[in-house]
C-alpha cells in the first residue's frame, strides 16, 4: 500500500466524561497566548480552536502535496484529484494513477536501486 498523502491532527475531547465522573478542570494559557488552550481534551472545541487546529493541519498539509506535485513533476491539482485524497492505495493502483514508479520487492531491493541511481547520475 502508497499514499495517504495528506496531514491529520485527530483531536479527543473528555469533558462530558470528566463532568460524569465529578472532575472539573480549568485550562489556563498565559494572556498573551490565548488560542494556546486551543485543542485541549479538556474542553469541547469551539470554532475559534476548531478554526486554530484546521490551520495548523493545512499548514503542513499543503505543503505536502505541493512536494508530492513537484517530485512527482504533476500539477498540485491532480495530486488532489487522483492520489487518493488521503487514501491508501494498493501499489498497481498507484502504478496506474503514477503515485508511484515501480514496486520493489524489499529493502535490499530498494537500496540497490537508490545506489544504482547515485552511481549512474
Amino acid at each position: 500500500m502508497v499514499g495517504s498523502i495528506g496531514t491529520i491532527y485527530p483531536h479527543a475531547e473528555y469533558s462530558k466524561q470528566l463532568e460524569t465522573a465529578g472532575i472539573a478542570v480549568t485550562v489556563f494559557t498565559n494572556s498573551d497566548s490565548p488560542r494556546k488552550s486551543h485543542g485541549s481534551p479538556y474542553k469541547a472545541l469551539d470554532e475559534s480552536s476548531r478554526s486554530t487546529l484546521q490551520e495548523f493541519v493545512d499548514s503542513y498539509g499543503r505543503p505536502f502535496i505541493e512536494d508530492v506535485s513537484r517530485y512527482r513533476g504533476v500539477d498540485v491539482d491532480k495530486v488532489v484529484s487522483d492520489y487518493g485524497g488521503g487514501d491508501a492505495l494498493r501499489a498497481s493502483v498507484a502504478i496506474n494513477k503514477g503515485v508511484v514508479d515501480r514496486i520493489v520487492r524489499d529493502f535490499d531491493d530498494t537500496i540497490s536501486r537508490m545506489i544504482q541511481t547515485t552511481t549512474t547520475s
